[in-house]
């Protein structure tokens, strides 16, 4: 049926399909205000031409609403292209979410891409700081002999020292120096005192001391779970006479006992107080220290008579720390004496103990007296190494009548050539009051070098250097 007007063009709002559906029931108010049982009659001609002249007005009427984003609403003629037309009008103008979705999507992606690139960022810049520390680490550790060969060409002397695990790091001026090829108690580090070119200067001895006999069998030894321990043999022998260097006791003038303690923690030092001091000089051997069999054999081939040495609880601890096995006043006296079997237990071939440290545990007479017997039962000798006049342990060591002696002095508390010289005039002088004397001193170089020129030329003043073992019991207490 054909409608006998022309409906008006119209814009779609753009608020997408609930909107354009609004405007459709306005238009369908429209349709119902139109009455159409009374049709206007007009001239079929004026009709026609009307028509006629309406086309190109409709089609230019159609170019301006698309240019300007309305929709047309043509005649019934044309009804159902226009009604296709408007779907398709309706259905672009959802679109619009489609596109919303699609700028979603694209932001999404832009997001991972963003996310993608910075961990390949990352994964490359862990992997290039990783390439620069190799490459440093290899530039910089460079050959290890080298630079060591480096260093003793210059002839200047160095300190070195190996640094300790973060579990078991050494206190300054304890004991506590490890080996770090030990396990189980002994477990630690090693500290390397000084370097080989810091004794290239000294001569050695003009007159070398034959080598003492080898250890002796199992007569001597006692098996534990700790190791070896030292014992008297079923015929009454003991370790500190069979281990003894020989000592002529007809000489009659004064004698003097010098002990190197701390041996075996530095191989330049332990192997500079064999090769370079007299084989009189007695070597008393760290309990921490590795490989101290090989040591222990090594000096007695040299002439040298050897003590181990045991370290005790100082009245400056946890300061200075006498290690892990250590002599404590709070341990019991079955944990001291575990401890004291380990550290005995540690080499073979020594005459006696020399202690470390005990400021304190030398004033804790129950604690002492546990300690002092068990080294009588085992065979040795004692020699308290304090240097301390308040200890209690030469007395006590007196009273149940256990072979002793004790350091009258250490040379080298200030480890000058002025000082050591200086302290070996007064030993020198002591003995010869006292007719005898003890006196410590560290591997240091310049100590070596100092006692190593003055045990020259002590035969021309009438003094003689004796082992520890030919002095003791001869010592007057205070």
């Amino acid at each position: 049926m054909k409608l006998p007007f022309k409906l008006p063009a119209f814009k779609l709002p753009s608020f997408g399909k609930k909107k354009a559906v609004e405007d459709d029931d306005d238009g369908d108010e429209n349709w119902d205000d139109i009455d159409l049982d009374e049709p206007e009659v007009s001239n079929i001609a004026e009709e026609s031409t009307d028509t006629e002249a309406a086309a190109p007005l409709e089609e230019e009427q159609e170019t301006s609403a698309a240019a300007s984003g309305e929709v047309v609403v043509p005649d019934e003629e044309g009804d159902s292209s226009a009604l296709s037309e408007l779907e398709s009008t309706l259905v672009d103008d959802s679109g619009e979410e489609d596109d919303e979705d699609e700028e979603k999507k694209a932001a999404r992606g832009s997001l991972l891409s963003d996310k993608k690139r910075l961990t390949i960022l990352i994964a490359a810049t862990v992997v290039g700081v990783l390439l620069l520390a190799g490459l440093g680490w290899y530039l910089f550790s460079g050959d290890e002999d080298g630079a060591q060969n480096a260093r003793e060409d210059t002839g200047v002397p160095r300190f070195e020292m190996d640094i300790a695990p973060k579990e078991r790091a050494a206190e300054a001026g304890s004991l506590n120096a490890i080996s770090a090829t030990e396990k189980g108690p002994g477990a630690g580090i090693v500290a390397s005192a000084s370097m080989v070119m810091a004794f290239a200067k000294i001569a050695p001895p003009q007159v070398t001391d034959g080598p003492l006999p080898a250890v002796q069998g199992l007569d001597l030894v006692e098996q534990s779970h700790q190791g070896p321990l030292p014992k008297i043999a079923d015929d009454g022998r003991m370790p500190m006479q069979v281990y003894a260097k020989s000592f002529d006791a007809k000489d009659d003038r004064p004698k003097i006992a010098l002990i190197v303690t701390g041996l075996g923690l530095s191989q330049a030092a332990t192997d500079a107080a064999i090769a370079l001091l007299p084989g009189a000089i007695t070597l008393a051997f760290d309990p921490y220290a590795p490989d101290l069999q090989g040591w222990a054999d090594k000096a007695r081939k040299a002439g040298h008579e050897i003590l181990i040495m045991v370290p005790m609880e100082p009245e400056s601890f946890p300061v200075n720390d006498p290690g892990p096995q250590g002599l404590m006043t709070i341990n019991s006296e079955v944990e001291n004496l575990l401890r004291l079997e380990f550290i005995l237990s540690r080499m073979q071939g020594y005459v006696g103990v020399v202690t470390a440290m005990g400021s304190k545990f030398n004033k804790d007479e129950t604690q002492l007296a546990a300690f002092l017997k068990n080294v009588k039962e085992r065979g040795l000798l004692f020699v308290d190494g304090s240097a301390d006049q308040k200890s209690l342990a030469p007395a006590l060591a007196e009273k149940i009548q256990l072979p002793k002696a004790f350091a009258d002095m250490v040379l080298d508390t200030t480890p000058t050539k002025e000082a050591v010289d200086a302290k070996l005039a007064d030993l020198e002088s002591d003995v010869r009051i006292n007719a005898v004397g003890v006196a410590l001193i560290e591997a240091y170089p310049i100590s070596i070098e100092r006692v190593a020129a003055w045990a020259a030329s002590l035969a021309e003043r009438n003094v003689t250097l004796a082992p520890v073992s030919a002095v003791v019991d001869r010592q007057f207490l205070q």
